[in-house]
């Protein structure tokens, strides 16, 4: 939830494939990182980095879904 507001400020900046692309490279170093962890500080460190990539994913994957399916903008007559 703490990453929420910040990676949807990237995703309002960068674009929304930009953040799909950064959630997706940051979840993939997580898990990589969750699995060839031994300790407990490790796995926390997993965790996190895995619960990153999530906040970039969150939003911006039904956003793009959501501007595939909507042919018309607001505004448009």
């Amino acid at each position: 939830m703490v990453f929420e507001v910040p990676t949807g400020a990237f995703a309002d900046r960068f674009g929304r494939r930009s953040s799909l692309v950064a959630g997706i490279a940051i979840r993939s170093m997580g898990l990589f990182w969750l699995f060839a962890s031994a300790d407990p500080l490790s796995l926390f460190a997993g965790l996190v980095l895995t619960s990153l990539g999530g906040a970039f994913v969150s939003g911006a994957d039904s956003a793009l879904i959501y501007d595939a399916l909507n042919p018309g903008k607001v505004g448009d007559t």
